[in-house]
């Protein structure tokens, strides 16, 4: 159970790394196999013995932070512009 939980933690770091590097660079359009090669990059560099643990847990802490704007914060602002019929902030 440990291990699938340290793998879990991996991807979701992972994951939310690229997200974070995708946010930052939204003006140029990037070919879909550099995301794949920067993803490879990030999960190899996560297993490796000598990245210490705090700093597995803070990228962990922002992938979360931002896959949850993402995914749930834009959602709900999207259902609220709908309701009221403007996307005014």
């Amino acid at each position: 159970m440990e291990e699938f939980f340290g793998f879990t933690k991996n991807i979701i770091s992972v994951v939310g790394v690229v997200e974070m590097i995708k946010h930052f660079d939204k003006n140029n359009k990037v070919p879909g196999f550099v995301w794949v090669i920067i993803t490879v990059i990030l999960g190899t560099l996560s297993v490796l013995p000598f990245v210490p643990e705090w700093v597995l847990d803070a990228a962990l802490v922002s992938s979360v932070c931002t896959l949850f704007y993402d995914v749930i914060l834009k959602n709900i602002k999207k259902l609220i512009a709908k309701k009221f019929g403007g996307d005014n902030e």
